[in-house]
């Protein structure tokens, strides 16, 4: 490994030395550069040497940049979660102009929805299948953008026309946590980690394999998928450093429910019915309201008719006369449909087992639309979890292997009696608050903290903080005050809002020291109002969230 040093000021305190990371020969103070070794041999998947020296200069392009970035510098994020954010956020792998941002943007929660990609310009890459440049016209369906759903071929490439489910975007949040396969759930150990909605999206089934089953199925300039020629797959140390990113992201420890105590009458009763087995009995699968099983703390599958409720669409596929549904886990060997998922119908219509692995649900209620249909959950003000909860009550779900089996496990089906839907959501919405103003807090203390040490240098990087800060805030606010359910902290709420015009001011001036001073001051009065939503709620955050 090379090193040297940069030369960096620090608020015409004098002068530092920052060391410099990469593969290759030595540095230049010009160039902040870092020249990236050539790609093995093991690394090239086959790929021509023009492809390999192509790999090597990107690689090289996202070690420089990490090389001159402050975050780096100061310690807050590591040299190797840097180059894994770049080549997330920046790298096209020779694909049709996508990135893994496009689907995944750190300014909507690492997701998108409908109404974020309204949003969009028409010439964004996520809409590249309309781009006549491309012969990609089956790539995407009308769903993309009336509904977020994108098309998936889990099952495979063999069969583009007929073996494709339509899923929505899954947050990246947390993956540390929730990525521990359940042995006990039932499917094969040939997919070691849950990852997607059915954690089979990928051979392998890792997080690491899932960056190149990704590029295959989303970056392609042509479906007919070639490597090396419709783009070129990730190498080890790619893979490797992408990996280490998302793992970055958001909680990397879990709550103790038991020990929490939340100060809205509401929300604290959610609590509590969300432990019991006899009223929401959802810790049994979303174990202190993660994505693990609390007998194992490992993420399970289950068959819960999940695709039951989903609407049916013009673009699923037809084969037989049947209309092909959304069969979950474990469809790639599969030669027909082997199960039936669609409402009062015996004849199979997908492909797998039917299950589908645990979301956490502290992130949940500014992710939606929810499930992997994106069938509930409304978007813009309202957040529609007492639809999302209300399902768990439903026949449909107490029919379902799984609903039968925590029936024989306690005795009774779900009916979340009382004001229990309302409460759990209540719940939900102030947990998801704590996270809000957890990451926000952790973004504007880094804008902090590469304010007071470069003072206006780098400034792309402290606004870049400051205004992913303030989504986490405004998600806070929308999360309180929706209409889905009783408004929660009305005083605090004016709180929040005024943390907001603070970020705005900080956002908007073009003096460092009044930048510095409205940060403290929004930093400030997060610190003042977040007890006033409960106790025992501490999270651990990855640094990955400071990146974009």
């Amino acid at each position: 490994m090379s090193w040297g040093f940069s030369i960096r000021s620090s608020m015409g305190r004098g002068l530092r030395l920052a060391p410099l990371r990469g593969w290759g020969a030595a540095l230049t103070l010009a160039a902040l550069g870092s020249t990236a070794g050539c790609a093995s041999a093991g690394d090239s998947g086959g790929q021509s040497a023009e492809v390999v020296g192509e790999t090597s200069q990107a690689l090289t392009t996202h070690e420089t940049a990490c090389n001159g970035d402050p975050r780096v510098w100061e310690g807050l994020v590591t040299f190797d979660v840097c180059v894994g954010a770049r080549i997330f956020f920046d790298e096209k792998f020779n694909g049709n102009g996508r990135t893994c941002s496009s689907c995944h943007p750190a300014s909507n929660n690492f997701t998108i929805d409908r109404t974020f990609m309204q949003s969009l310009p028409a010439t964004d890459p996520l809409f590249v299948a309309d781009d006549p440049s491309f012969p990609l016209s089956g790539l995407e369906v009308p769903e993309l953008k009336t509904t977020g759903l994108i098309r998936e071929n889990l099952d495979g490439f063999g069969d583009l026309d007929h073996r494709f489910v339509l899923r929505g975007v899954p947050h990246l949040f947390s993956m540390f946590t929730s990525l521990e396969r359940d042995a006990t759930d039932g499917t094969s150990s040939a997919f070691a980690e849950r990852t997607g909605w059915s954690g089979d999206g990928v051979t392998g089934g890792t997080l690491r394999d899932f960056t190149n089953g990704a590029i295959e199925q989303h970056f392609t300039k042509d479906l007919g998928r070639t490597p090396g020629t419709s783009f070129r797959v990730a190498t080890a140390s790619e893979l490797d450093r992408v990996r280490a990113f998302q793992l970055a992201l958001g909680r990397r420890n879990e709550l103790n429910l038991n020990n929490v105590h939340l100060n809205d009458s509401f929300a604290e009763q959610g609590r509590l019915g969300f432990l019991d087995p006899q009223v929401g009995r959802c810790n049994e699968c979303h174990g202190n309201a993660g994505a693990n099983a609390p007998a194992t703390g490992k993420n399970a599958n289950f068959f819960g008719n999940f695709d039951q409720f989903a609407a049916d669409h013009a673009s699923l596929p037809v084969l037989n006369g049947v209309t092909i549904r959304d069969g979950g886990f474990g469809g790639q060997s599969v030669p027909a449909p082997n199960v039936a998922v669609s409402v009062n119908t015996l004849v199979p219509d997908g492909f797998g087992d039917g299950s589908f692995n645990t979301a956490p649900l502290i992130e949940m209620a500014d992710t939606g639309p929810f499930f992997h249909h994106n069938n509930v959950g409304s978007e813009g003000p309202g957040i529609n979890l007492p639809s999302a909860i209300g399902f768990y009550s439903s026949t449909n779900f107490n029919d379902s292997p799984a609903g039968q089996k925590l029936i024989a496990q306690f005795g009774t089906p779900i009916t979340l009696p009382g004001n229990s839907i309302i409460e759990i959501a209540a719940f939900l919405r102030v947990l998801n608050t704590f996270f809000n103003l957890d990451l926000a807090t952790q973004r504007l203390n880094a804008a902090k903290r590469i304010n007071q040490s470069y003072w206006d240098y780098r400034k792309d990087v402290q606004h870049g903080l400051l205004k992913l800060g303030r989504e986490e805030v405004a998600d806070a606010l929308r999360v309180l005050s929706s209409p889905d359910g009783p408004p929660l902290h009305v005083a605090e709420q004016a709180t929040i809002s005024n943390v907001l015009a603070k970020l705005d001011a900080a956002v908007a001036t073009t003096d460092p020291g009044t930048r510095l001073l409205r940060t403290n001051e929004a930093l400030s009065m997060i610190a003042g109002v977040r007890p006033s939503f409960g106790t025992g709620v501490a999270f651990t955050l990855g640094a990955g969230t400071l990146m974009f």
